[in-house]
């Protein structure tokens, strides 16, 4: 039996690091870039303005690293700063796409991203 092409990727194992962090204390605010930070089971990031949104889907952003080369490009720069894109965390190394509907870990924190997250950037949830 043939596997689908989602399949196939669930068996391969991925390894990625994080590069960047980033929260918003407020609202509009630029992110400012953290070393660490703690992430809370359905509030997000401390910190982070969408915390204080308990129960918001998309408590954590995620962006790939290997994109953000792509993106100056489009824009004409030489590089690209990841707190002007609006994400939490830079990750290489890992197909965001890949882990769409998927658990996975960043850190010591286990996470879930939606099924509907089908952009460079993805959005997912801290979990128990």
């Amino acid at each position: 039996m043939a596997l689908t092409l989602a399949e196939l990727l669930a068996r391969v194992p991925q390894r990625g690091v994080v590069q960047w962090i980033g929260v918003r204390p407020t609202r509009r605010a630029p992110l400012i870039s953290v070393e660490q930070v703690e992430a809370r089971t359905g509030e997000g990031l401390t910190g982070d303005h969408f915390s204080a949104s308990v129960g918001n889907k998309r408590q954590v952003t995620l962006i790939q690293a290997e994109h953000l080369g792509v993106i100056a490009d489009l824009l004409r720069r030489e590089s690209i700063d990841p707190g002007h894109l609006r994400r939490n965390i830079v990750v290489r190394g890992l197909n965001l796409l890949a882990l769409n509907g998927a658990r996975f870990s960043v850190g010591a924190v286990t996470a879930v991203s939606p099924r509907e997250s089908y952009s460079l950037a993805s959005s997912v949830s801290a979990t128990k």
